[in-house]
């Protein structure tokens, strides 16, 4: 049985550097362990992955649009 009154555990002081860096806030400072090599790669795939998340974003753009045009196109042809 849990006990009502005890308080939850909770860090005082959060490290947030694995957040700032999934939000793509890499502008600001890599983790202070985190090698060069490492950060490069980061940032090198999180640009490629904007990249491609914004090409994809616009196909299913166009892709709604051809399906719209398809289903008006049988309903009144």
């Amino acid at each position: 049985m849990v006990d009502k009154d005890s308080e939850p555990k909770v860090k005082e002081d959060l490290d947030i550097t694995d957040e700032l860096i999934a939000e793509r806030r890499t502008s600001l400072k890599m983790p202070e362990d985190m090698t060069p090599w490492m950060a490069k790669t980061i940032e090198f795939i999180d640009s490629k992955m904007l990249i491609t998340g914004k090409i994809f974003a616009w196909l299913t753009i166009f892709l709604i649009y051809a399906m719209i045009h398809e289903v008006i196109g049988r309903h009144f042809f």
